[in-house]
C-alpha cells in the first residue's frame, strides 16, 4: 500500500507524451512485474499547482493513462493495471519553489494486490 515515486518519467510541459529518457525507468518497473506476476498496481499521476485545477486534474489523468498503455503494450496485462490521476491534491513539496513544483509533477504507483 505504499506509494513508489517513479523518479525519471519525463513529460512535455502541459503534455502527456513520454520522453524517450522515460523508457529506462518503465523497463524496470516491466521487470518487476514480469518477476512479481501476482501483483497488481494502480499507476498515479500528479502535478503542481500551476494552472486550473481541472486542467491539472485531466493533464494527471492522461500521464497515468499514458504510462499505463506503455506497461501494456510492453506485456503487462490490464487486469494487472488500474491508473488514476490526482492532479495538484496531493504535493509532497512545496510549490511555491521551482524544485518542490517540479517535485510535485510526479508519477507513482501503489500495490493494490498480491
Amino acid at each position: 500500500g505504499k506509494n513508489v515515486i517513479l523518479k525519471n518519467i519525463y513529460f512535455e510541459n502541459n503534455k502527456f507524451d513520454l520522453k524517450a529518457e522515460s523508457k529506462a525507468e518503465l523497463k524496470s518497473l516491466i521487470d518487476f512485474l514480469t518477476i512479481n506476476p501476482t501483483i497488481s498496481i494502480d499507476i498515479q499521476g500528479f502535478t503542481d499547482n500551476v494552472g486550473e485545477d481541472q486542467i491539472n486534474q485531466c493533464l494527471s489523468e492522461n500521464r497515468a493513462k499514458t504510462v499505463y498503455k506503455y506497461l501494456v503494450d510492453n506485456g503487462i496485462k490490464v487486469v494487472r493495471l488500474k491508473f488514476t490521476g490526482l492532479g495538484e491534491t496531493k504535493p509532497i513539496a512545496d510549490n511555491s519553489a521551482e524544485s518542490g513544483k517540479a517535485t510535485n509533477r510526479r508519477t507513482e504507483f501503489v500495490i493494490i494486490g498480491l
